[in-house]
C-alpha cells in the first residue's frame, strides 16, 4: 500500500533476496561423506502482522506487528554414513529471527504479547548420530542428538524502569 501522508521504509515488501544451495558429497569405500550450504527465508504470516490487539483475559492481550521483516537462515551441515552408522552436525545462524515478546501492557499487571524480530542473530550447533542395525527380520533405529543455541540478551527490567511494578 501506499502511505500519501508518511512514507515508511520499514513497510516496503519488495522482495529480491537469493536463496542458494550448495551440495558436495564424496564416496570413500563404504564411507559416505556430504557438506550441505543453504540459505531460506521464513516470511512472518499474515496474522503476525495484523495491527490490531486482541483481548485473551484481564491479563493477556496479544498484538501483531505491520513492520516484521523475513527471517533469513543460513544453515551448513556436514554428514557421514557408514554401513548402518549415521552421524552429522548443523549450524543455523538466522538473522531477524521472528519470536512472540512480552511486556507490560498496563498499570494493572497485564502483559502484551507481540511479535518482533530479534535484532541479534540466533546461532545454534546441531550434533547427532544414528545406528540402524539390521537384525534378522528387525531393524531397530537408535537416534540420539544434541542442539545447543548460542544467544544472549541484556534487557531493562520494565518493572524498574518504568511504572509498571509488580508487589
Amino acid at each position: 500500500y501506499n502511505n500519501l501522508l508518511e512514507h515508511d521504509k520499514d513497510q516496503d515488501r519488495t522482495y529480491d533476496e537469493l536463496f542458494p544451495f550448495l551440495s558436495w558429497s564424496h564416496l570413500l569405500g563404504k564411507l559416505g561423506l556430504s557438506v550441505d550450504y543453504s540459505s531460506r527465508t521464513r516470511r512472518p504470516n499474515y496474522w503476525q502482522m495484523r495491527d490490531a490487539t486482541e483481548y485473551h483475559s484481564r491479563y493477556i492481550y496479544e498484538a501483531g506487528n505491520p513492520k516484521l521483516r523475513n527471517t533469513v537462515n543460513h544453515v551448513l551441515s556436514f554428514k557421514a554414513n557408514y554401513k548402518c552408522l549415521s552421524a552429522g552436525t548443523e549450524y543455523l545462524h538466522a538473522a531477524h529471527k521472528i519470536l512472540d515478546w512480552g511486556e507490560p501492557y498496563n498499570d494493572q499487571g497485564a502483559i502484551l504479547l507481540r511479535y518482533r524480530n530479534l535484532s541479534r542473530p540466533v546461532q545454534s550447533l546441531s550434533l547427532y548420530a544414528i545406528a540402524n542395525p539390521t537384525l534378522g527380520c528387525w531393524s531397530p533405529n537408535y537416534t540420539t542428538g544434541f542442539t545447543r543455541q548460542y544467544l544472549s540478551l541484556n534487557l531493562p527490567d520494565d518493572r524498574e524502569t518504568n511504572r509498571y511494578r509488580t508487589k
